[in-house]
C-alpha cells in the first residue's frame, strides 16, 4: 500500500503533515477533494496532515503534484536537515550535482527518481 497508518507519529511526519495542510489550503482544497484528485480517501489525507501516516515515495510525488509544488521542496521543508533525511555520501553528492545539470526540461523525470532515492 502506499500509505500506512501509525499510531504515534513522529516529528517527520507531523512537520510533513503541516506542509500539506498548509498548501492544501491555500490552493482552496477540501481534504475531500484532494482525495479525488489523487485517488485516496479523504481518511487516508486527514491521516496523512496529522502525521498518522507513513507515506510511499510515489503517493508523496502525486500529492505533490496536485497541491503544485516541487516533491523535492516538500521534502526539504519536512526534512529542514538533509541529514536527518539521509546522510549524503560521496556518490550522493555527486549524484546531487548531476541533477543540477539536466536541462529543465528533463528535469521533472530526474526529479521523480531523486525523491525515489530520497524519501
Amino acid at each position: 500500500s502506499m500509505m500506512s497508518r501509525v499510531v504515534r507519529p513522529d516529528d517527520e511526519a507531523v512537520r510533513l503533515g503541516k506542509v500539506l495542510q498548509t498548501a492544501r489550503l491555500r490552493k482552496g482544497l477540501t481534504q475531500s477533494q484532494l482525495a479525488k484528485m489523487v485517488g485516496y480517501s479523504q481518511r487516508s489525507i486527514s491521516d496523512l496532515e496529522q502525521g498518522h501516516t507513513q507515506i510511499h515515495a510515489v503517493a508523496l510525488h502525486r500529492i505533490a503534484k496536485a497541491l503544485s509544488i516541487d516533491p523535492i521542496e516538500l521534502c526539504a521543508s519536512a526534512w529542514p536537515d538533509d541529514t536527518q533525511m539521509f546522510q549524503p555520501d560521496a556518490t550522493e553528492r555527486q549524484l546531487l550535482l548531476l541533477v543540477k545539470q539536466i536541462p529543465p526540461e528533463r528535469r521533472d523525470l530526474a526529479r521523480r527518481l531523486l525523491l525515489q532515492l530520497r524519501c
